[in-house]
């Protein structure tokens, strides 16, 4: 993640042995040159080195503002660029964005309608997250293979609930409403909501978020009209791992 203190410090090493080079060159075969020894040429010479000195030094201060700017966490200055709230607002912009543009095809080209809603899902959702969230406590012996497989399943699963609930959007007032009480955690969990409102009707969004590596928002959990779907599908989990008999694999195989 860091640069190493080796690759910071053979630039400047090469460049002091660069005018090093160039000084004992001035100060020898080009000594005739400058004045042959005289007084002159000694000031030549010393105002040569010392313009040579002054080079150096900035490259000096380029190399120690560069590590600085390496030590910096990648994608830590785009996280404090977007709070949660700025995230989901983004996410859900472009999320309608992509159900307007592509309205039209849910009656005659379901898979590209639904393909345009998961494309737009994925950037702003980490189904790993869903997963282990879904799978609960029941998930504990889960191995990461098992937790990404269930992960695409339930991407599939929520691609054609969300892009189901917002057909009917037809460019509706999208409302941030009060945050409520703080999480004590913010960075793990931060609850975002939000209204969709046409005339008298209304659809209320709760976007749960983290932070992940990088730094970015990421959801992990979603209501949908008052629905948490986490809750939702980790029933349909349970139910699963008793008629499967606690057997991951063929839960994930027969998720649905």
């Amino acid at each position: 993640m860091f640069a190493s203190s080796n690759l910071l410090r053979l630039p400047f090493h090469v460049n002091c042995r660069q005018h090093q080079r160039v000084i004992r060159k001035l100060s020898s075969a080009d000594r005739d040159d400058i004045g042959g020894g005289s007084e002159a040429g000694d000031r030549d010479r010393e105002l040569l080195n010392i313009q040579e000195i002054d080079q150096v030094n900035s490259i000096r201060r380029f190399i120690v503002m560069t590590a600085l700017a390496l030590f910096v966490p990648a994608g830590l200055q785009a996280a404090e660029e977007l709070t949660a709230v700025a995230s989901a607002e983004k996410s859900v912009n472009e999320l309608l964005a992509t159900v307007e543009e592509l309205k039209p095809y849910f009656e005659t080209d379901k898979e590209r309608y639904f393909a345009g809603i998961q494309q737009s899902l994925t950037s702003f959702v980490d189904f790993d997250e869903v997963a282990i969230g879904v799978m609960a406590r029941l998930g504990e012996q889960a191995t990461p293979e098992q937790i990404s497989r269930f992960g695409e399943k339930l991407k599939i699963t929520l691609t054609r609930f969300y892009g189901a609930a917002l057909i009917g959007y037809d460019g509706q007032e999208l409302t941030f409403m009060p945050a409520g009480e703080p999480s004590p955690e913010p960075e793990l969990n931060t609850n975002v909501r939000m209204q969709l409102s046409a005339n008298s009707s209304t659809i209320e969004l709760q976007y749960t978020l983290f932070l992940n590596a990088d730094r970015e928002w990421k959801l992990k959990n979603l209501f949908v009209g008052g629905i948490n779907l986490r809750r939702q599908y980790s029933t349909q989990f349970s139910a699963l791992m008793n008629r499967y008999g606690n057997d991951i694999d063929q839960v994930i195989d027969n998720w649905q």
